[in-house]
Formats: C-alpha cells, structure tokens, sequence
C-alpha cells in the first residue's frame, strides 16, 4: 500500500541588497537630466532594477502539471521577477484599477459589461502590475524583498483575486537553500551586475560594478575646503554627500543625492 511521506523544507523570502563595488554604500534611485547638460530638461527619478533571469536555468518550468479538464496549466514553475526601488505603490495602483476593471466586466457584482477577450486584456495588466509590484519597493535603497509563492491546484476566480494575488495565481516558486539564481542588476541606465547568485542564507549581498567618487570642495584659492554638504554637482540641488557612486563606463547623466 502506498502512503504519502512528508517532509519538511526551509524556504525563503530572500533579500537581496544591492551594494556598490567596496560593499559600503547600498545602491539607490538617483535623478539624472536627459540632455546635454544639467538644466537642460527637468531632472527624472532613474530606479535601480533587480532581474532574476530564469529562462535558461533547470529551475524553469520545473514543475508544472496539465489539467486536462481545463486543458491548462496549474502550475508553472517560473523564478523570473523584476524588482524596481520607488515603484511599488506605482505599479499597486495599477494593479488594483485594472483588476477592478477586470471584476466589472466580468459582472463580479454586477451586470457583465464585457466579453471573455475584455476580461483576459484587463486581467493581464493587472497580473503584469502585481507581478512587478510584489517585487518592488517604496523605498529608494536597492533592498528587495522576493517572496516564495506557493502552488495552487484548482481554478482561482476572477471575482476572488485580489491586487497582491493577481499576479501570482497561476505561479509557484518556493525559494529553497542551496538554489543557484542568475542575478541582473542596472543603475542609471546601465549593467552593472551580471551573475550568478547561491541562496545560502536569506539576506543575499550583491557588489556591483559600480565605484564610489569622493568630491572635494575647495575655495578660489584653493586653500581652504568648503563644507562638502553644502557642495552640489547640480545648480538646484539643495545637497549633495561627498560620496557618490556612478559606473565604471562613462555617462553623461548628472548624479544628485
């Protein structure tokens, strides 16, 4: 007589922190100009963007099973998320609209409004902003936070998801010791971290390519040192940190703290 054995797995809800070249200095979201020079356009919010790329690792698709009935998966194994610093609440609000949007054609609590295609185009905008928001921060540190998703087993109706669950309802990942994680990172603009990362522990430490630039400030003469928070790399910033952190590759963005 068969019988079902248990066993028991530790699993994780990683952070990732997203470090400079030294390790010092966390990565944050900074303002660059997009234009020849400072003062040429107003300054816009670039965010740091954490990728577990999954397309080519044994993890993808791992465990899936075909319902046969709905003629559909129930589960598909897929470790790709994509995190952004500052963009949580952004892509929350996304979710939400259009997952109340989906909800409405679908006569959730009314009259259907809408058809099947309606329904579908809706819910996956609303799926494809939870995904990205569950991800994401609210802060401007590169400190992301990835959560296991569990499997599911049945159908999940339209009129029972929520903002949170829409964009995981038909995707398991369970992050386990020992998991071996292609890891992408950009800031400003750029690449700055291309490799492989083993879960070992919970909090995971990435350095990046990018290296820290300390600014002296000097008076005419040269002589004395001005205070460097009152020094600014940009007219209209209102401070800057005498250390800041731009890419190894040239860039003609305007760094701001």
């Amino acid at each position: 007589m068969r019988r079902a054995a248990d066993f028991e797995a530790q699993v994780y809800n990683p952070v990732f922190r997203v470090f400079d070249k030294t390790g010092q200095h966390l990565l944050s979201s900074q303002y660059i100009v997009p234009g020849p020079y400072p003062g040429a356009a107003k300054p816009i919010l670039a965010n740091v963007t954490l990728v577990i790329a999954d397309d080519n690792s044994p993890y993808l698709y791992a465990s899936s099973w075909f319902n046969f009935t709905q003629r559909d998966f129930n589960v598909l194994t897929d470790f790709r998320l994509v995190g952004m610093t500052g963009m949580q609440s952004i892509w929350q609000k996304m979710a939400s609209d259009y997952l109340s949007k989906a909800k409405n054609l679908a006569g959730c609590s009314a009259t259907p409004s809408g058809n099947l295609s309606d329904v579908a185009n809706a819910l996956a905008y609303a799926a494809m902003a939870s995904w990205l928001a569950n991800s994401s921060t609210n802060l401007y540190s590169a400190v992301f936070t990835l959560y296991s998703a569990q499997p599911k087993t049945s159908a999940v109706s339209v009129c029972s998801l929520t903002p949170a669950t829409v964009g995981t309802y038909n995707i398991a990942h369970l992050f386990l010791p020992g998991m071996v994680l292609h890891v992408r990172v950009w800031y400003m603009g750029y690449l700055v971290y291309d490799g492989y990362v083993t879960l070992s522990k919970p909090t995971v430490d990435i350095r990046t390519s990018v290296v820290p630039i300390n600014v002296t400030a000097f008076t005419k003469d040269l002589r004395l040192p001005v205070d460097a928070t009152s020094a600014s790399l940009w007219p209209t910033a209102t401070s800057a940190s005498p250390t800041r952190a731009t890419t190894e590759k040239p860039t003609s963005a305007t760094l701001i703290c």
